[in-house]
């Protein structure tokens, strides 16, 4: 059984093989366009015509541009930069007061020559000294007798006093 099945297989892919030979002719014939019937007409006579007997020269097989037809390469041309003139940023706001973050000055310690300021916040008191950081981006700029003086990035520091009674 296994034998038939090879056999008709290979009878199959034979014919297969003659039936996509003949449908590339038939498709290259369409490509070089109108069939000549001159060429297939044949002459019947005693003596044989020397351009009869005389097969007309095929054009190579050519396959159909699936992606277009192959062009030259072309020269890249470098991209012109164009300058932007960046627009002005706006002004930033205005930061909230430090009385609003919920800190305040409870006093000020001195020993000698150093200088310790006691700030309470709801979350806790901390004793600070000058370059500490209150917060994130608060640090201690000076403690003097007026309180702490705050750096919060801005040009000019600011002052975290005691509260008035």
């Amino acid at each position: 059984m296994r034998l038939v099945a090879f056999g008709m297989t290979l009878i199959a892919l034979g014919g297969a093989g003659i039936a996509g030979e003949r449908l590339r002719v038939a498709w290259q014939s369409m490509q070089d366009g109108p069939i000549d019937t001159q060429l297939l007409v044949k002459e019947v006579s005693s003596e044989p015509n020397q351009s009869a007997l005389q097969q007309p020269e095929k054009a190579p097989f050519r396959w159909t541009p699936l992606f277009g037809e192959l062009q030259p390469p072309t020269v890249a041309v470098a991209p012109t930069v164009v300058e932007q003139v960046a627009a002005p940023e706006p002004p930033k706001p205005p930061l909230p007061p430090l009385d609003s973050l919920g800190f305040s000055l409870k006093g000020v310690v001195r020993s000698g020559d150093a200088v310790w300021g006691m700030v309470s916040h709801p979350s806790g008191d901390r004793i600070l000294k000058v370059g500490e950081e209150l917060a994130a981006g608060i640090r201690i700029d000076r403690i003097d007798a007026a309180g702490l003086w705050v750096d919060r990035g801005e040009s000019n520091p600011e002052l975290l006093g005691f509260p008035e009674q």
